[in-house]
């Protein structure tokens, strides 16, 4: 009866904007039980050469604490914030993505439980050369040295994607340079193609990091809860704060929200199911609604390959646009999905900077039409239509039709 009583306080709770999983560690007052280890990680305090067992001996970043556990063991990250104001003492930074390939880890967020930017953080850092740099040269097809030595001052780390930019001729201008090692002096980068120049032939150069995806969990039977996943960089290959293309995973409470100005011709998504199943998020909001998106074909969920059976209970998408109709709420660039990917009680938002609704034409596109995107009980305030699919949209039943939309 007590088991009961619980998972119905917990429910209810849910009703009303706390996930489940929040409200139990609420009422139990501590952490849940796992069957591993749990790391702790102190964005202000912490130290990358601790063991991250206490919180007295917290590492610093999430990447590390990543790198301490175990697949498949069930261990466990806090991430810890010390207060409200000091972003330094509250962000954990990546400089490169962090694939999430491990399975059976639990995160927690330990700060207020707000449905926008949580103090726990986890956001992007950009590492640069600066401008106009004239003692970088290219000496092999793989390697680039400094002979001002800068790339650890600058804070360049293995894992890094490189941009280069130059004025001078053989300047290897391009991007995707992934760092395999790093040395005060020199950069060795992975499958790079670089020309064979010196400092005086390649001219000015600049070279800057940049962060695709913050996260993308392609493992499974992890829960992640009560986290703000911040991208912020300006570069136009930063597209994503949250890609997951693995299995059966859980969200609580996540804010997800990718800030790249909205000038980039390259889509960007806050959320991203590649190809994802029987992953659920509760109480989780998507986007942001501090960068004007305009008319530039930007989505807060973007959905492809064969998604099937992921639930989305009680969230939210929120951006404002000043101009156009491209920025749409959810899109699926797919029609092979056939297991429903459900949406209940969700609300999906966009705001006009110069005031007034309708500013954007649909909440919802795909590049045909499919049967596998279900909407309960949900409200889109500011989009002046649901679709613009042809679609059946079949109020206050089942969707018997061969391919459509249900809304209820």
């Amino acid at each position: 009866m007590w088991i009961l009583e619980q998972f119905s306080s917990a429910l209810n709770k849910a009703k009303h904007g706390l996930a489940p999983a929040l409200y139990a560690l609420e009422r139990n007052m501590g952490l849940p039980i796992i069957r591993g280890t749990w790391f702790f990680v102190d964005p202000k305090s912490g130290s990358n050469l601790n063991g991250g067992r206490s919180i007295a001996d917290a590492v610093a970043d999430i990447e590390a604490a990543y790198n301490l556990c175990t697949t498949n063991v069930g261990d466990g990250i806090v991430i810890l914030s010390s207060d409200a104001t000091t972003t330094a003492n509250t962000t954990s930074y990546l400089s490169h993505p962090l694939v999430w390939a491990k399975n059976s880890i639990t995160v927690i967020g330990i700060s207020a439980p707000t449905k926008f930017a949580q103090r726990a953080r986890i956001s992007n850092v950009t590492h640069t050369t600066g401008t106009d740099v004239t003692t970088i040269a290219f000496p092999t097809t793989t390697t680039i040295t400094d002979s001002a030595s800068g790339f650890l001052t600058a804070g360049f780390e293995v894992g890094d994607v490189l941009r280069i930019t130059g004025t001078g001729s053989g300047t290897n201008d391009g991007t995707g340079h992934i760092i395999t090692a790093v040395t005060a002096g020199t950069i060795t980068c992975a499958g790079s193609t670089f020309s064979v120049v010196n400092a005086a032939t390649t001219g000015s150069c600049t070279i800057s990091s940049y962060c695709t995806d913050l996260i993308s969990v392609t493992g499974s039977n992890n829960s992640f809860m009560n986290l703000h996943l911040s991208h912020l960089g300006a570069d136009a290959l930063e597209l994503t704060a949250l890609k997951v293309s693995g299995s059966r995973n859980y969200f609580a409470n996540i804010h997800a929200g990718v800030g790249v100005a909205d000038a980039n011709t390259t889509i960007t998504h806050s959320l991203w199911l590649a190809a994802a199943a029987e992953n659920t998020f509760e109480s989780c909001t998507f986007g942001l609604d501090t960068v004007d998106r305009g008319g530039v074909a930007t989505y807060d969920i973007y959905l492809s390959g064969a998604v099937a059976r992921n639930e989305f209970h009680g969230c939210r998408t929120t951006r404002h646009s000043s101009t156009g109709t491209g920025c749409l709420a959810i899109y699926a660039d797919t029609t092979t999905g056939g297991r429903p990917t459900l949406f209940v009680n969700c609300i999906f938002s966009i705001w006009n900077t110069a005031g007034g609704n309708a500013n954007c034409s649909y909440m919802f596109g795909s590049t045909g039409a499919c049967d596998f995107v279900w909407f309960v009980d949900c409200t889109y305030p500011g989009y002046a239509a649901l679709s613009n699919d042809s679609v059946a949209w079949i109020s206050g039943e089942v969707n018997t039709q061969a391919s459509g939309l249900m809304y209820t």
